[in-house]
């Protein structure tokens, strides 16, 4: 049979947990619409653009990779292209170096790079993401 003093003492634990439960709860509730409100916001981020989002980020890092692994390799980019050198090639021409490119660069070179070989895939088909910098009046360099 339980004695008064077990008694208070099992009421007494019992209204800490259910009152840390509260307190918890209370903070998920914050944090649920605090990420609401960031998940509408990044919602209506994305409406306000008109060209595909991935295929831009995939172009943009590929890029950046052709340009990383020329420089490890010490080459210049087909066409004369210097790599940090401010350049006024046409678009067209920019990405067709950066398309051949893409495909010489080695795959030691991206292992060097600790990467692995799904970057130097990725590169073989950057022609393919290239034409999203045509689109969008991509001036990268």
């Amino acid at each position: 049979m339980l004695t008064i003093k077990s008694s208070n003492a099992t009421h007494y634990a019992l209204q800490t947990i259910n009152d840390h439960i509260e307190s918890r709860l209370g903070k998920l509730q914050v944090n649920v619409t605090r990420l609401k409100r960031e998940l509408w916001l990044l919602q209506r981020h994305v409406k306000e653009f008109h060209h595909p989002l991935f295929e831009n980020w995939e172009a943009d890092m590929l890029t950046r990779l052709i340009e990383v692994a020329y420089v490890k390799e010490y080459r210049k980019l087909p066409g004369g292209v210097v790599i940090g050198k401010e350049t006024f090639f046409e678009r067209e021409n920019l990405t067709h170096a950066y398309s051949l490119a893409a495909r010489d660069v080695r795959l030691s070179t991206v292992r060097k790079l600790g990467l692995s070989d799904r970057y130097h895939e990725a590169l073989q088909r950057y022609p393919e993401v290239s034409c999203y910098f045509l689109r969008r009046g991509w001036t990268y360099l």
